[in-house]
């Protein structure tokens, strides 16, 4: 499950889901850095572009790759990440998310988790 903090993403409907959540940095979380340059067998720089991608939503980097996901997964069992942009959350059943409709005059669209 993916999630961007900036309005890019407006054009996906009304039915917003936010992330109520804090996750750590996942450039904080060595193992994934680590993980990525062995998995894909990459160099630091590569990996680190790739699990901390710089538009999420243009490419999502590692995180589009349901295989890598899964297996990160399986290794290390993480709620999710902070991105750069955005977070990917890979256990729905660890995080809060708040749900609002947005009609893109206002309203419901604020900052603040309940």
């Amino acid at each position: 499950m993916l999630f961007a903090e900036d309005g890019e993403n407006s054009h996906y409907g009304h039915h917003v889901w936010r992330l109520c959540t804090e996750l750590p940095s996942v450039r904080d979380d060595h193992r994934v850095l680590q993980y990525a340059m062995e998995y894909y067998e990459i160099d630091e720089e590569t990996a680190l572009g790739l699990i901390d991608p710089e538009n999420i939503i243009g490419d999502a980097g590692v995180w589009d790759d349901p295989q890598f996901v899964s297996d990160l997964w399986q290794e290390f069992e993480p709620i999710g990440y902070r991105t750069n942009d955005g977070a990917v959350v890979l256990d729905r059943e660890q995080v809060v998310l708040e749900y609002y409709y947005n009609n893109y005059h206002g309203g419901d669209d604020d900052d603040e988790c309940v």
